[in-house]
């Protein structure tokens, strides 16, 4: 009986770990700044205005 209660746990962990990992995909990187101009970066709502000082 405990054998069962132990292989009932095992399997549950695993049924989790697999489930967990293959929810979790690879996205592809996105840069955000190209650490030498603000190209790309858009001003949303507000009324500041970026500058590359």
């Amino acid at each position: 009986m405990n054998s069962l209660k132990w292989t009932r746990k095992a399997l549950c962990a695993l049924a989790m770990t697999v489930g967990t990992a293959s929810c979790a995909q690879a996205q592809e990187w996105v840069p955000l700044f190209d650490g030498k101009t603000l190209s790309g970066w858009t001003v949303g709502g507000g009324t500041a205005r970026p500058s590359g000082k």
